[in-house]
């Protein structure tokens, strides 16, 4: 398994751990020996529908992993092992469907969160979101970014 994974999570498919690194994945297996089958790595499209590369994946417990690159997400069903065929289709834009930010610019996923760390360390010891002058050019972003971070944590780790 590389350094600098760009995603890793445990697929709610089969409960094994995924970490993702440009076009390839790799599939770690607590139980078994080795941990990582010598068959990986494997290309991502072997995941039908999904991006080349991806910035994050998370699962949920409804049968769904949700993989994001840039500024969009796709659906993608654990037991069809495809992206789901919706209206309107996938991908959709991450700010509008996961925060209903219908006017967030977002570049992408490590931008994003990288911004929102850069912002709270220059503005550390101000305990409000925005600046005294009010919502600045790019703000919309660093408020979808502290959304994300949020369900992160909820999802992950208050289950």
């Amino acid at each position: 398994i590389p350094d600098n994974v760009d995603a890793a999570f445990v697929w709610g498919g089969n409960g094994k751990l995924y970490f993702f690194k440009g076009k390839k994945y790799w599939r770690f297996d607590f139980n078994s020996s080795p941990n990582v089958n010598p068959s990986y790595p494997q290309a991502i499209s072997k995941w039908n529908g999904i991006p080349e590369s991806v910035d994050a994946v998370l699962t949920d417990i409804n049968g769904y992993t949700f993989f994001f690159k840039n500024d969009s997400y796709w659906r993608f069903n654990n037991v069809n092992f495809r992206v789901d065929d919706a209206s309107p289709p996938y991908p959709r834009s991450t700010g509008k469907w996961w925060f209903n930010c219908q006017t967030a610019e977002m570049s992408n996923m490590k931008q994003i969160t990288q911004d929102y760390d850069d912002y709270n360390e220059i503005k550390k010891e101000d305990l409000r979101m925005w600046p005294e002058a009010g919502p600045q050019k790019g703000a919309a972003v660093k408020h979808v970014a502290g959304l994300w971070i949020i369900a992160f944590i909820c999802i992950f780790f208050i289950q």
